[in-house]
């Protein structure tokens, strides 16, 4: 049960955050509202982590999916993996927009740019973690 309500919780953080990325990429020279640039950096920074979590704790050659459902049953390891390449692949998505916006439009407000670069460098943070490399 603890399990499905962290997922949950979890894909629920993302639509928002797909959300506010949505709202920004619409419209890159508008200041967004203060809930919106709240939910870009602080659920943003959340999205993120998780990300970088799932990925740190799976071997470079497995799946991300596998290292969540390794103590699951058959049926739950299989909406595990879902529920896992969604995620990862929304997260990829929303930050290649948030960055794509911030090249293509160069007064985008400090938000959107803000975002971008966070997402940037979060994302070369995932492809340590996720390939082991070592500095």
């Amino acid at each position: 049960m603890k399990e499905v309500v962290s997922g949950v919780i979890a894909v629920l953080l993302l639509a928002l955050y797909a959300y506010a990325i949505w709202r920004v990429c619409s419209s890159p020279r508008t200041t967004p509202s203060g809930s919106i640039d709240t939910v870009l950096s602080l659920v943003g920074a959340l999205v993120s982590a998780l990300v970088i979590a799932v990925l740190a704790i799976t071997p470079p050659s497995g799946s991300p999916a596998r290292a969540l459902a390794a103590s699951m049953g058959p049926s739950a390891a299989m909406a595990v993996q879902v529920v896992v390449g969604a995620y990862l692949a929304v997260w990829g998505v929303c930050g290649i927009a948030l960055v794509i916006t911030w090249l293509r439009v160069p007064d985008a407000t400090p938000s959107l740019a803000a975002a971008a670069k966070s997402w940037l460098g979060l994302a070369i943070a995932a492809a340590y973690a996720f390939l082991g490399l070592k500095p």
